[in-house]
């Protein structure tokens, strides 16, 4: 939700510039305001999602009495 809310907000106000007088700058050949208002968010979500799946959910152990049927 953050994130969304990130790249909506940032987005809005960076990707068209307020006054004529206000130039695009490029980072890596892209737009800043793609960097820092797209790629930026899109990084931090992978990388919480890769490091809670390997440290953060732990396998659950099957029960030995259960059964199937």
């Amino acid at each position: 939700m953050a994130s969304c809310a990130w790249v909506i907000v940032y987005c809005y106000f960076r990707a068209y510039p307020q006054s004529p007088s206000d130039e695009t700058t490029l980072l890596f050949g892209f737009p800043d305001w793609v960097i820092w208002g797209i790629a930026l968010p899109w990084l931090a979500c992978n990388v919480f999602t890769i490091v809670f799946c390997l440290f953060g959910i732990k396998d659950d152990t099957p029960d030995a009495g259960e059964s199937d049927g």
